[in-house]
């Protein structure tokens, strides 16, 4: 028997974080996705909450960005690329 609720999940996805060609790519679901080049990253920081954290990147022309980070994919990509931009 098909489960509905396990397909819905499927089709809306999760946000996940991929690093290509310095760039990371925020995937958001199956059809959005969003590229934010690491050199525009000016600073960032780690906002713990209970079940996942919040990663507020201020990019370099100013504008702030904040990310919901579940599985801290992100945060494993910021730390081992722009570890010393941390704040």
């Amino acid at each position: 028997m098909i489960n509905l609720k396990k397909i819905a999940v499927w089709l809306k996805g999760y946000d996940s974080y991929e690093l290509r060609q310095r760039a990371i790519h925020h995937k958001m679901g199956l059809l959005r996705e969003e590229i934010i080049p690491i050199d525009e990253i000016e600073t960032w920081t780690v906002h713990p909450e209970m079940i996942f954290d919040i990663v507020e990147l201020l990019l370099k022309n100013g504008d702030i960005r904040m990310i919901y980070d579940y599985r801290n994919d992100l945060i494993a990509i910021l730390r081992t690329n722009i570890g010393s931009r941390e704040r």
